[in-house]
């Protein structure tokens, strides 16, 4: 807009004194000033755009929050006063990680899973065979704050039991696509994200984790009563 406003002035006489180049140039800075001033706007800007989904412990989630209806079955099988292990890593991960098959452990007092394994591998698949037969696809990860999330592997609508923790704070549905929030299991996108995977309580032993008896024989699958798609 400069050129133009000049453009338009009429040229000095020749007889009056020109102005020296240093006064000419002293509005340089200015707008060198204003350019950098709105360019450092710009960045703070975007730069609160991308915090005002990182959580106070570091995580992707600080503004996610589910719908009302996605709500009432995220932690469904918690207790009220559920305090997560720390895996001891955190973090969202730097490159895609599938599940990897562990071994678990089947006793009277539920199913134990060594801790380290999932610290180690952050994303790992096993399975309880319940007394009716049936067997629960499960899993655990670390989230991005350390927490340790312990479930079933099942996004109801789709069926699918595999599960990606990806780059971008999400864990991803290997069948659907569906994306979901590591820190808080609130669906972000894809056709089952009203359908959170349902997590039950573990109790750290030693250098293991425990999921209840009782926890994984009374697990029951979501009803499908919310949209899909």
């Amino acid at each position: 807009m400069s050129n133009k406003k000049h453009g338009s002035q009429k040229p000095a006489a020749q007889t009056e004194k020109q102005d020296p180049p240093q006064k000419k140039a002293s509005s340089a800075p200015w707008v060198i000033a204003a350019v950098v001033g709105i360019v450092m706007i710009a960045v703070v800007i975007s730069s609160q755009g991308r915090q005002s989904d990182v959580g106070a412990d570091g995580s992707g989630s600080g503004t996610l929050v589910a719908s009302a209806e996605e709500a009432k079955y995220i932690g469904r099988f918690l207790p009220a006063d559920y305090q997560a292990v720390q895996a001891g890593v955190s973090g969202v991960v730097t490159a895609d990680t599938p599940m990897t098959p562990i071994e678990a452990t089947a006793d009277d007092a539920g199913l134990s899973i060594p801790l380290a394994e999932i610290a180690a591998k952050r994303n790992v698949s096993f399975e309880y065979t319940r007394s009716d037969g049936s067997v629960m696809p499960m899993i655990a990860y670390a989230k991005p704050s350390g927490q340790v999330f312990v479930g079933v592997s099942f996004c109801v609508p789709c069926q699918g039991t595999g599960q990606t923790l990806t780059t971008d704070g999400m864990l991803t549905c290997d069948a659907c696509g569906t994306k979901r929030d590591l820190e808080t299991g609130v669906g972000v996108s894809g056709p089952c994200k009203l359908y959170p995977l349902d997590e039950l309580p573990v109790t750290a032993v030693g250098d293991n984790l425990v999921i209840d008896k009782a926890a994984l024989e009374s697990w029951t699958v979501q009803p499908t009563d919310r949209k899909v798609g």
